[in-house]
């Protein structure tokens, strides 16, 4: 069985990855999630890996705000140094795919603030300022998550490209049959 390791910049970032994840139903005892506190210590883990090896494998997920996800994976690997391992970008950061199953993020608002703008957002990959928003939402930390509980993963990586490119980019590392949802939603 292949084995994936994912760097990501901090423990939110890790957290919602892994919970993502676990609800799409991935081998989670394939999966390490690793935090490296910001891009730098990132670019400095990465340099000289590569996915050669037959068992192990490696990938990056970065926030990165641009127009279209290839966009943003191009200026990624560029800010990377070009490394020899899949680069995934959230758009415009990995708080986005939290309101990706919008009517989940509706359920778990846990206020009529919150309720009233999840129900007027864009599709996420729109949404301008996601982590803030989030925090409104569904509160800090470990509450912030609950939302994931109950996401339907199929309209989520519909709803958002990045999401879904990345789930396709884990589910073909490991080598797994299924991967989740391959239509998308259009701007």
């Amino acid at each position: 069985d292949k084995h994936l390791t994912i760097y990501v910049k901090d423990k939110q970032d890790a957290l919602i990855v892994n919970k993502i994840l676990q609800v799409a139903h991935y081998p989670l005892e394939r999966i390490k999630i690793v935090v490296l506190d910001g891009k730098k210590k990132i670019v400095q883990t990465i340099k000289g890996l590569d996915n050669s090896t037959e068992c192990q494998r490696h990938a990056v997920l970065v926030d990165l705000d641009a127009y279209t996800v290839k966009d943003a994976e191009a200026r990624a690997q560029k800010q990377l140094g070009h490394p020899n391992i899949p680069v995934f970008c959230a758009v415009p950061t990995v708080e986005a795919w939290l309101f990706a199953d919008h009517r989940a993020a509706v359920r778990y608002s846990h206020s009529d603030c919150g309720r009233k703008l999840v129900e007027r957002l864009p599709l996420p990959e729109e949404i301008p300022h996601p982590k803030p928003l989030a925090s409104i939402a569904f509160g800090r930390g470990e509450t912030m998550l609950k939302v994931l509980d109950e996401i339907d993963i199929h309209l989520a990586a519909a709803r958002s490209p990045s999401l879904r490119v990345f789930l396709e980019g884990v589910g073909k590392l490991l080598q797994l049959d299924a991967i989740p949802a391959s239509e998308a939603y259009g701007r």
